[in-house]
């Protein structure tokens, strides 16, 4: 019998506001470099949100979706890269090494079934979008902002695969897709998938602590956290 995952919604992130800064979470990276193993992992997220920040806002489909694919091919390489940096560290852990499937962020889950959809059919469709943002400081007004959304995303376009019928309740792919569709039209696709590299990123510093520096204050590690 096939295993299906447990998705637990809960865990998407809660996402009010967006960066004007390009680039991973500093603090992040930082915690992810004083960690002494993980230095390809560290590499390979960093890829992946330069290439999903650096999205052409205002692009052809085929050229927004190249920056697309290579941020979820960097991303779904963190994995492999995890296990070759546990390896290289002797920690034992490379057969556990945290893969995106072994989380229970549906974000993540979506991710993984995007990367493949991606390489191994035909590639998602996107158009230049707008969204409303108010700079902090500013009298309030709002201004438009360029965004990339994913025109063509829904829960059928995830089924072609047969193993993925097969692991995901029908219920939640629709779920998780209906939740994506909403708040892309928000920050856009690329700043959603970014977050969630940073998402997996903490997960892994969870699930491999080892020699990570301590914080100077507690910090509240839950997804929905930014006290990286």
């Amino acid at each position: 019998m096939v295993r299906r995952y447990k998705l637990d919604f809960d865990e998407l992130p809660i996402v009010e506001s967006m960066s004007m800064f390009k680039g991973m979470d500093s603090d992040l990276v930082a915690r992810m470099v004083a960690n002494g193993s993980l230095a390809e992992t560290v590499a390979r997220a960093q890829g992946a949100v330069m290439l999903f920040h650096d999205t052409p806002k205002k692009a052809e489909s085929w050229h927004s979706g190249a920056y697309i694919r290579g941020g979820l091919a960097e991303f779904r390489a963190m994995h492999g890269a995890l296990r070759r940096d546990l390896a290289k560290a002797g920690s034992g852990e490379r057969q556990s090494a945290h893969a995106p499937e072994d989380s229970t962020s549906p974000l993540l889950h979506l991710m993984s079934l995007l990367r493949d959809v991606e390489i191994h059919t035909s590639p998602a469709v996107l158009r230049p979008a707008e969204t409303k943002i108010r700079y902090p400081g500013r009298d309030g007004n709002e201004v438009d902002f360029p965004i990339v959304v994913i025109d063509d995303i829904d829960a059928d376009r995830l089924r072609r695969k047969r193993e993925t019928r097969d692991k995901y309740r029908p219920d939640d792919l629709e779920r998780i897709v209906n939740w994506f569709s909403v708040r892309q039209h928000d920050f856009g696709a690329p700043y959603l998938l970014a977050r969630g590299v940073e998402l997996y990123s903490l997960e892994i510093l969870l699930r491999h602590p080892r020699q990570v520096a301590r914080l100077e204050q507690p910090c509240d590690a839950t997804p929905n956290s930014r006290c990286y």
